[in-house]
């Protein structure tokens, strides 16, 4: 299975004709293992449990739905001959996700010191160790921002947002190659096969 994700169709092909789900549940956890190593960077409390229930197990349950999701819509548009022994291909290629993920996470490793100032992560530390929350993050910071004084370098975390932006822009490329890999579609239909996806994935209560 090709894990390189710069040549996307053929790293996507790959899953679909070597598939390996192993991997692709792997990296899951690599990237949950990482978000909270980081947490504990930057402050919060080791929590076993609450990792898992907040962050490991959300993560396995929309990876998972997710293909179920593709799977039977594939079923339902494509026909049983279709699909039959493509859900393993489902699992590997959707594992690709997770590696523009992790690269953003372990970014934010050396960004997130690098940009904002002392101040700023003692705050953050708190929403880490529970001692605050995000939401009075968000309002103390801009209270800060409001009367000048110094939060970080603004325009590093405004570059820093649109690095994410743009991972999250091409995890959606990745998913569009997924569907018209799958359902071979023209790209309008491929891209109303993968909204509706995410729209049923979004409604769904976990």
């Amino acid at each position: 299975m090709n894990l390189n994700v710069l040549k996307p169709g053929q790293a996507i092909a790959s899953a679909f004709e070597k598939p390996n789900p192993g991997i692709a549940i792997a990296l899951v956890f690599v990237a949950s293992i990482i978000a909270l190593v980081q947490g504990l960077v930057f402050g919060a409390q080791l929590d076993i449990g609450g990792f898992v229930m907040n962050v490991l197990l959300p993560s396995y349950i929309g990876f998972f739905v997710l293909a179920i999701l593709i799977y039977i819509i594939a079923f339902i548009l494509k026909g049983r001959a279709a699909v039959s022994g493509t859900f393993s291909g489902i699992i590997s290629a959707l594992g690709l996700l997770w590696i523009p993920i992790i690269v953003g996470l372990l970014i934010s490793f050396v960004a997130i010191p690098a940009i904002f100032s002392p101040l700023a992560l003692e705050l953050a530390k708190d929403v880490g160790s529970g001692k605050s929350t995000t939401e009075t993050l968000v309002i103390q910071i801009r209270y800060l921002v409001e009367n000048d004084v110094e939060v970080g370098n603004l325009a590093a975390a405004y570059a820093f947002g649109a690095v994410f932006a743009l991972i999250a822009l091409f995890n959606l490329y990745l998913l569009y190659k997924i569907i018209s890999r799958l359902f071979q579609y023209r790209i309008l239909g491929n891209i109303i096969v993968m909204v509706v996806t995410l729209i049923i994935l979004g409604l769904l209560p976990f």
